[in-house]
């Protein structure tokens, strides 16, 4: 039905170039994924997300495909004429065959788009033997073709390269992530424990009086002595190691691991003595080792047998591509084919050349070259220095009420399409805005939940006892209208305060708590719209949406920001209740005439603790999620209160002890 729509000559066409335009497509998307697929970790931009989101899925779909065309052209040549014998066309051909395990291994820099791709590793290892077992009845209808011995190396160098993205997923899995860091912990108990009776053996044979010194295993911590003691941290450098040595607490932290209160006690006593700057610098490095393990293939090739079979399956395409140079015989092939063959190759080479650029200059290359102690390859350190590219976007993304939405009414008209924008949802894109997070408003958040470690207290959300909060409607139970509730009270007072009489002037001298305050206001709402699950709370687009509907008729009668809010506080509509409660609110702190100082000092700790409990409820899996669409700012957050000791983790008590053996 579908070929009838086309004219009998193009079936011909596409019949004898199918195979070549899949081939050359499978290229083009392999390279997209190979320069575009680390990008996401430090990129908003939605083209990006599209293109390699489309090259992942279309990556695999098309390779396959070609795989079975190479198959059906091989049968129907064997039915139709001497099964014993291969035409110098199809013969070629069927030598792409194990190019196509090449390219489902891809390129280092994306093994996984998705946490479930990883969970799904073993489906790829079935795939594996499938495309195997046809590769090979390839291979055996070749017979004694000159291509035979080339076409062996190639599939040795596939499997490999498709059995290494295996192995990363697998090694990435959930399982196999708890797993691992259960393992050291179970095994340095039963070396000390074997360790610990035969001293206790020898000692008693000699003629010793042997003891017990009961202390606390809360001192074995992955943390260096010479790191807690010197918190400066003035290069790239001793940042990197910081989070190098810390990479199994983030792993156990965003796996939601459970952990001792000594471990929590000893980050804490690290984090207190770093600078804001220095703080943020370790998490976004600790986050960019996750975002590695977890979906690219940097974390695998330190094992010593990958790294060779890594390098077995660049040498043997290598010397596929030379003996390929000089085969005799090559005439027999048409030109454009032969083309292909070497583009294939030189391609797979070049793949794997810039794969290893990237691991040489990645944080983990250089961690492992510097700190790991069973490296010695102090001859080469020089050459090598921490990587200089980008580890997150360093972006927040805002969502304000207010803000008046843009519909593309030209795009509508041409499409002449009823309920355009409903579908497309602009209004609500064109809700959103990037904002540039600066050094001066981590700093505010680090100042605000070091104090909140150091006097021990826990983050209470939107309850507490100041007077702002006490007049406030009770959302405990509804942290979607908290968000809202504030948020409304946030950008309302924003612009009465800053374009008001009587408090211009003054809020001039105050700027810096507003912009935070607003900062946070908007990004929780963004979160609260776009990634309902990140703060826990259900449907909150619609509740959003209504609130803004109601807003809107103000804001579209009112040439600014400023009138709109108000002409919102003077007719204040009663048909959405947390407008009407927010409004109220507004209306009655402006009767009270409350020092707008300390009003916008409590609205920034109100924000804070909205974000700071909404970080640590925020499951470790979210967060996870988060770090391929460029990172989240409450991912951020979040590690940084936990290493401040005030998230769940830190529930196992830490009274498991050691016995030191003393002998008199």
């Amino acid at each position: 039905m579908v070929l009838e729509l086309f004219p009998p000559g193009h079936h011909k066409v596409w019949e004898e170039w199918n195979l070549q335009v899949m081939l050359l497509l499978s290229l083009v998307l392999q390279i997209a994924l190979l320069f575009l697929g680390n990008r996401r970790k430090y990129s908003h931009h939605a083209g990006i997300k599209f293109v390699v989101w489309s090259a992942y899925l279309g990556a695999d779909a098309i390779v396959t495909s070609a795989l079975n065309i190479i198959w059906d052209n091989l049968s129907e040549f064997k039915q139709k004429k001497c099964p014993s014998i291969v035409d110098a066309k199809t013969e070629l051909t069927s030598f792409w065959a194990p190019f196509v395990l090449l390219h489902l291994g891809g390129p280092d820099t994306i093994t996984a788009y998705a946490l479930e791709d990883n969970e799904l590793w073993l489906r790829r290892f079935a795939n594996l033997v499938a495309h195997s077992i046809t590769i090979m009845y390839v291979w055996i209808s070749l017979g004694s073709s000159p291509l035979s011995v080339l076409f062996v190396l190639m599939f040795c160098a596939g499997v490999i390269k498709y059995g290494e993205r295996i192995l990363a997923l697998r090694s990435a899995a959930n399982n196999t992530l708890r797993q691992k860091l259960r393992e050291p912990r179970q095994g340095y108990r039963e070396y000390s424990e074997q360790k610990f009776n035969m001293i206790r053996e020898e000692k008693s044979e000699e003629g010793y009086f042997v003891g017990v010194d009961i202390t606390n295993a809360a001192k074995e911590l992955p943390l260096r002595h010479t790191l807690v003691s010197n918190c400066n941290l003035p290069s790239e450098r001793d940042k990197l190691q910081v989070a190098y040595e810390l990479e199994k607490v983030t792993l156990s932290l965003i796996l939601d691991s459970t952990l001792n209160f000594g471990l929590r006690d000893r980050v804490h006593s690290l984090f207190r003595r770093m600078s804001a700057q220095n703080a943020f610098r370790v998490i976004e490095m600790e986050l960019g080792l996750v975002y590695d393990r977890l979906y690219t293939m940097t974390a695998l090739i330190y094992n010593p047998c990958i790294f060779i079979l890594r390098l077995i399956g660049f040498l043997l395409t290598c010397f596929v591509f030379l003996f390929f140079t000089f085969l005799q015989g090559k005439d027999k092939y048409a030109k454009i084919d032969i083309c292909i063959t070497f583009l294939l190759l030189a391609v797979a080479i070049f793949i794997d050349i810039y794969s290893a650029l990237v691991i040489l200059s990645s944080d983990r290359f250089f961690s492992w070259l510097y700190f790991d102690k069973k490296v010695s390859t102090s001859k080469f350190r020089i050459w090598f220095q921490p990587s200089k590219s980008p580890r997150w976007s360093n972006k927040m993304r805002q969502m304000s009420f207010l803000r008046r939405p843009m519909k593309l009414r030209s795009l509508r008209h041409i499409l002449k399409l009823r309920r355009f924008d409903e579908l497309v949802n602009f209004e609500q894109d064109y809700l959103r805005s990037y904002k540039e997070i600066s050094e001066d408003f981590k700093k505010s958040v680090f100042q605000y939940f070091k104090e909140k470690a150091a006097t021990n207290q826990s983050l209470r959300g939107t309850e507490g006892g100041d007077w702002m909060v006490r007049e406030a409607p009770k959302y405990e139970q509804d942290p979607a209208k908290a968000i809202l509730f504030w948020h409304v009270i946030t950008e309302v007072s924003f612009y009465l305060d800053r374009d008001g009489r009587d408090t211009k002037e003054q809020f001039t001298d105050i700027v810096a708590s507003p912009e935070i305050s607003r900062m946070v206001s908007r990004y929780m709402c963004y979160l609260l719209v776009k990634h309902p699950s990140m703060v826990l709370v259900g449907i909150t687009q619609a509740s959003f949406q209504m609130t803004a509907k109601k807003a809107r008729k103000s804001v579209y009668l009112n040439s600014t920001k400023t009138e709109a809010c108000i002409d919102l506080v003077r007719h204040i509509n009663e048909e959405d209740q947390t407008l009407l409660e927010a409004l109220s609110c507004i209306k009655r702190m402006k009767e009270e005439k409350k020092d707008l100082q300390e009003k916008w000092k409590m609205l920034r700790e109100i924000w804070m603790e909205i974000m700071g409990n909404a970080a640590k409820k925020c499951k470790g899996r979210e967060h996870r999620q988060q770090l391929r669409n460029g990172g989240e700012l409450l991912t951020h957050v979040w590690l940084l209160i936990a290493h401040f000791g005030l998230t769940d983790h830190f529930q196992i008590s830490d009274q498991h002890h050691c016995a030191n053996l003393i002998s008199k």
